[in-house]
């Protein structure tokens, strides 16, 4: 009888395990689906639909190169690694952070399978990179200066840190794209952390897929302190903080590479790309705009052509025009939607970014591609909504449809 037993509770733990394993991975696979795909692609490759209106592309999972790690340059990332950057995020990236989105158990399930879908490369599972103490001293910041100049950092970050070396314009990432050198002085712009002891870990683990070397194994520990703790005193808060001119970044690289870097970066394709009926996006049609969303109680917004079309697009907008949509909503021909637009959380880029951007936009090849105006719903069809909402019935929502709703006289079969 004790023997039955046995087996038999050792048959309900087997199929207990087995069964919960099951749902993670289902739950896991949902999850990817859900929040990665669009940009990572099915199997990990960074393929996804989104992905040619992004800059840098979204990670290849499957190449096993992660930016942000613990672990030696060429290994793995540990489970903790990626679930910092799922919950937070990469600042000035198309990384958005997650952590107000998941659960953390959520999190730690996506992470695990990110991890697996990078075990597909030939690179070895890492474990964390040893992390020496240190006792600081009066002399680190002006030896970590010394070190500073000595290894080279100028070149890319410039003189003071704010990423205006004379080789900034030609950084490159693993896929060949122009990558701009952090701004030293933006706490922000660290996207592995600004604290002292964050930036020594990077420091010595080396960013991977980019054009930042690492020094772990050619740098003293005690060097690579004293470098951090220069680093830190470079930043600067964001209200004492002088934005780059742009005759400074002209200095570096042509305007409008980095205003492609900045359009790509802040996923402006996502909205003015159309796209087709299976989610991805038609490349030919880059910025073309004709994408098509409803808002219950509000209306249908078409997203306009920012090609240099002058008869469909923004091709007759003056400079001056493209930057006051931006930062001010205001087009030639009208005010335009908060909810189409979202130009109130564009208002404080600086000068420089939004020119960039504006002459990025100025070089793009004409695409012939007329968008319709928007098409508000009834009166009594806002109010009926509004009501709804006010009462908690019904919550504010977007319906998005595949295609192109502008006139291009391309075959509708290919949306």
């Amino acid at each position: 009888m004790d023997l039955k037993r046995s087996v038999f509770f050792i048959f309900l733990v087997g199929f207990s395990l087995f069964f919960a394993s099951s749902l993670q991975a289902q739950l896991a696979e949902e999850l990817y689906q859900n929040h990665c795909l669009r940009c990572h692609g099915v199997e990990g490759n960074g393929k996804g639909p989104a992905h040619t209106n992004l800059r840098p592309w979204p990670r290849n999972f499957q190449k096993g190169s992660f930016k942000f790690r613990s672990t030696p340059i060429g290994t793995l990332p540990t489970v903790a690694d990626l679930e910092r950057v799922i919950s937070k995020g990469i600042l000035r990236s198309s990384m958005p952070p997650f952590e107000n989105l998941l659960t953390e158990e959520e999190i730690r399930v996506l992470a695990l399978y990110t991890l697996n879908l990078a075990k597909r490369s030939e690179k070895k599972e890492g474990k964390p990179v040893p992390l020496s103490r240190h006792q600081n001293r009066e002399s680190d910041v002006k030896n970590g200066e010394v070190a500073y100049h000595k290894l080279g950092c100028v070149q890319c970050h410039g003189y003071h840190g704010q990423g205006l070396g004379p080789a900034a314009g030609n950084t490159r990432d693993e896929d060949g794209w122009w990558m701009q050198p952090t701004d030293l002085t933006d706490s922000m712009a660290y996207g592995g952390g600004s604290e002292t002891q964050q930036i020594y870990k990077h420091l010595k683990t080396g960013l991977g897929s980019s054009s930042m070397p690492h020094y772990g194994e050619t740098v003293a520990d005690q060097t690579l302190w004293q470098l951090a703790r220069y680093l830190k005193t470079l930043q600067v808060s964001s209200d004492q903080r002088e934005p780059v001119s742009r005759e400074k970044w002209n200095q570096v690289l042509p305007e409008e590479v980095r205003g492609e870097y900045l359009t790509r970066s802040m996923a402006c394709g996502l909205c003015h790309t159309n796209y087709r009926r299976d989610g991805s996006y038609r490349e030919q049609y880059y910025l073309a705009g004709g994408v098509r969303f409803y808002i219950p109680g509000y209306g249908t917004i078409y997203m306009r052509n920012l090609t240099s079309d002058k008869e469909t697009g923004i091709g007759n907008w003056t400079k001056q025009q493209i930057i006051d949509s931006i930062k001010q909503g205001q087009a030639p021909d009208r005010q335009l939607d908060a909810l189409g637009m979202p130009w109130p959380f564009f208002y404080h880029l600086n000068d420089s970014d939004v020119s960039a951007i504006a002459a990025y936009l100025q070089t793009l090849e004409p695409i012939k591609n007329k968008v319709p105006d928007r098409k508000m719903d009834p009166i009594w069809s806002r109010l009926y909504h509004r009501v709804k909402q006010l009462l908690g019935l019904e919550y504010g929502h977007l319906e998005y449809w595949a295609g192109n709703a502008g006139k291009d006289e391309v075959n509708e079969k290919d949306y």
